[in-house]
Order: structure tokens, then sequence, then C-alpha cells
């Protein structure tokens, strides 16, 4: 990604945000592109490409916690309502007005909350291996682990448990190697075999388990995420999300979402990654189809690195989703 092309901007409540930004051509929308972790706008240097080449807009932000952007110690400045307002004063610094908003991980929590909190500024909303996330009204997590055993034999997010311990930073750092092999693995199976279960992921960090990497990650890659977020325990940031749910913030926070906002009536578009033993496609099938009155769903041959892996599918998906709006 053009390095010529980032900005920095100090937002209303004083988080500085870095990130990219192309302008559209022709009066084309422009995307908003929210990554989630352990990423940065890097993340979708594919798709920058791809609908740059396109004529369309492109605001791609390093999130809060990451990278060029701000990462602040105190969890509560993660909260959803803040950064969805972060992201609006991003859009309106370029004077943006025509937005389609694109998600992926806890990038798809971001462009939720937008569709909650702000669903006038978008055409249509559109999330990556993890879909449409409705606002929690209640602390179920442990509960909602048993029953995604009892019906899938593993729970899908027990390796959360340990993102939220407080030394997880300190170990992820000291046994980078391992970390990025587990969570770029090019065998999708390792999400559910050594990383996923409740309690199985930090037993093998700390011994140093290490697995082949999948083929789209790159030399250029590896170094980047070690001088962003795999030193100086920058990693720590991105864990923030994490605490969120853990420490129950978002539960006060989604205390003003507007329960008529909660379905979107907006098109969406999910693209389901049906290799993801992390963030399950059936059941977030489900859930976005639950909420989401106007969606289209793709399903890709791929694990949960979709936009990674897939490209040329997602991006060519994406485009005549888009152009259908």
């Amino acid at each position: 990604m053009d390095s010529s092309l980032y900005k920095d901007l100090t937002v209303s409540r004083g988080i500085k945000y870095h990130y990219y930004y192309s302008a559209p051509q022709d009066e084309k929308p422009t995307l908003l592109l929210c990554h989630g972790f352990p990423n940065s706008s890097r993340d979708w240097k594919q798709q920058v490409a791809y609908f740059k080449g396109e004529g369309y807009g492109l605001l791609v932000p390093d999130m809060i916690g990451y990278a060029g952007t701000d990462a602040p110690e105190d969890t509560a400045l993660y909260a959803h309502s803040l950064i969805s307002k972060d992201i609006i004063d991003l859009l309106d610094a370029e004077k943006v007005e025509k937005v389609i908003g694109v998600g992926h991980d806890w990038g798809s929590l971001v462009v939720s909350r937008l569709a909650n909190y702000f669903p006038d500024r978008f055409l249509g909303f559109a999330f990556l291996a993890v879909g449409y996330l409705p606002p929690r009204a209640k602390n179920t997590f442990m509960e909602d682990m048993a029953k995604a055993k009892a019906a899938f034999g593993y729970e899908p997010l027990g390796y959360q448990v340990f993102f939220m311990e407080p030394d997880a930073a300190d170990n992820i750092e000291a046994h980078w190697d391992s970390f990025v092999s587990h969570m770029w693995a090019k065998d999708h199976s390792v999400l559910r075999t050594h990383f996923a279960p409740l309690g199985v992921f930090k037993p093998h960090l700390l011994a140093d388990v290490k697995h082949e990497l999948a083929e789209f990650v790159t030399p250029e890659d590896l170094a980047y995420y070690k001088e962003t977020i795999g030193s100086g325990k920058k990693i720590n940031g991105g864990l923030q999300w994490y605490r969120v749910f853990g420490k129950g913030i978002d539960l006060e926070d989604n205390k003003g979402i507007a329960p008529g906002s909660i379905p979107v009536t907006k098109p969406v578009f999910f693209g389901a990654a049906d290799k993801d033993y992390v963030c399950l496609a059936p059941l977030h099938t489900q859930i976005t189809g639950g909420f989401c009155s106007n969606l289209t769903i793709k399903h890709f041959d791929a694990g949960h690195w979709v936009l990674a892996e897939r490209p040329s599918e997602v991006n060519q998906e994406l485009l005549a989703w888009i152009k259908d709006l």
C-alpha cells in the first residue's frame, strides 16, 4: 500500500489514528475497510489494489490498538460506541458521504456498531468470516462456550480466555514465531486442534510449537508485523478488544443502542469462510440472517483469513454486490 496515501488524524476524543485514504473517481462510493486481530490496515492490501483500480474510494484505518494508531492502556477507551465515533470523525475529515462499511474479524464488530449508531451514513455493510454481531445484553460467554462444545465438540472461542489474561502480551511476544505460526497456519485444522478449544493454545504457545505458514504470508508481512505488533508489548493494544468483553464494558456501552436500530435493513453482504474453525460459518450465517433482512451470502472455500487466502474471489463477489446496491 502506497505510504504516501497514509495520514494521521487526532479524533475528537484525543486518540491519534493512522489511516490510508484514496479518493473515489467518477462519484463512486468509498469503501471503509476495518481489520481485526492481530492485523493492521495492511491486511487489506489485496482489496485496496483491486478497488482502487476500479475507481472506488478507500479509507482504511489502523484500528485503535494497532500499528500507527494509538494504543491506550485503559480498556474502557476501546468501548465500541467510542470507536464508532472515531470512524465517523475520519469520514468527516475526508468529507466522505457515500460509504460502504466492510469488516473482518473484530472489524466486523465495528461495522456492526456503525450499522447500529450511524446507519444513515452508509449505503450498505459487508462482513467477512465474522458476520453481523448484535449487541450483547448480558454476559453469557462461558454458557455459550459450553453450548458450543456440546454442539461441535470444542469451544471455538476458548482461546479468548488466554487473550484476556494480564500476561498474555508478554507470553505472545516471548514466543512470537509460535504465535504467528498458529494464527496463519497453512493447515486450517490447526485452529481446531491447537488454538480454539479452551485451555489448548497457551501450553502450545509456551512450548514453542510451530506450524507451516500459509502461502499468502510473505517475508515482508512477517517483518512488518514483528515490528508493528510483535515487540515492545505492542500486541497488548489488540488484546484490549477481548478485555472489553471480559470486563463487561460492552454491556454498559450497548445500553446506548436504540433497540430499533439492532435489525439492519440496509443491504448486507456476508462472505462465509467455510474452513474457519473459530468463527464458524453456519453460526455466523444464522445470526446474520436473523438480523439482516436484505442479505446476500457467498461461501468461500477458505479459512479465517479469507480476504488474503481468496482475494480474487472475495474482490469479485464484493464488486458484484456493490454494483447491485
